[in-house]
């Protein structure tokens, strides 16, 4: 009579749970490198933005503009203006947000025509699986 060779039940369930771990592992770290890239795309969008406002209000200058950012929930929008109720909408420059993030409440910035200047900011914005990302700006709309 000959031996039937195989595997017994005991390797295969070691060979299978091994197999799901690793294939756990790197599931895990493609998902974070996806909402890292996420995350950078929000703030690359924030500080693009913010800079423009900041551009814009140096080189209207001598008519004294003012330039800003108003961050609705779902968009960002630069504006022409002291404030976002008073802009003139015809110089409006919308941005839509990345579809995971969402801002909690509405938030305007506004730069000073004299100084070019805004107070210190920290922005937080919420994203699908409702973790906050938070956006730390100096005065001068920069990266903190």
């Amino acid at each position: 009579m000959s031996k039937i060779q195989g595997f017994s039940l005991v390797e295969v369930l070691l060979a299978s749970a091994l197999f799901f771990m690793i294939i756990s592992i790197g599931g895990n770290f493609s998902l974070n490198s996806i909402t890292r890239e996420a995350d950078d795309q929000l703030k690359s969008l924030v500080y693009d933005a913010i800079w423009l406002a900041r551009q814009n209000t140096i080189a209207n200058q001598a008519s004294q503009d003012q330039w800003g950012v108003y961050f609705d929930q779902d968009k960002l929008i630069i504006f022409s203006g002291s404030d976002y109720a008073s802009r003139n909408p015809a110089n409006d420059e919308i941005f839509i947000y990345p579809n995971e993030y969402e801002k909690q409440s509405n938030y305007e910035i506004v730069f000073d025509a004299l100084t070019h200047e805004m107070g210190q900011q920290s922005l937080e914005f919420i994203s699908a699986v409702s973790v906050p990302i938070v956006i730390e700006i100096n005065t001068y709309g920069l990266e903190k």
